[in-house]
């Protein structure tokens, strides 16, 4: 009688273990953008002061979309003054902007976005006048 039953239990132990699994594999897309702009301000001296300002975006929506998530963002303009700026933990409630004093002239802005699931760079076309 013992034998049977272990030859019963080592059985069902043997029929589970080829029996395929049911796995479910669950991703999420996280896209991360921005959107960006920028003011012209007052001249001083032969500058003129400029205030930068971005929105990141995640799946196109401000801020993600509950609001609650942090971004990371890093800013490099190269041309008549070249200047770098990083904010960090930008979000809805810490919103992102910041002023330079720049020379007149044109710009090649890079805007890089820093979010835990994605990253996203964009390269904007600044012209002071």
């Amino acid at each position: 009688m013992a034998l049977a039953v272990l030859s019963l239990a080592l059985g069902i132990s043997v029929w589970s273990t080829r029996q395929p699994s049911d796995v479910t594999t669950v991703s999420a897309t996280v896209e991360v953008g921005v959107i960006v702009n920028y003011n012209v301000g007052n001249k001083v001296g032969e500058n003129y002061e400029v205030t930068f300002y971005a929105w990141p975006t995640i799946n196109g929506e401000r801020w993600g979309k509950t609001g609650a998530d942090e971004f990371d963002i890093f800013w490099e303009g190269s041309g008549p003054t070249d200047f770098s700026e990083v904010e960090f933990r930008v979000s809805e409630e810490n919103a992102s902007g910041y002023t330079k004093q720049l020379k007149p002239g044109n710009y090649d802005v890079l805007v890089s976005v820093f979010h835990p699931e994605d990253d996203f760079d964009i390269t904007v076309k600044v012209t002071i006048p």
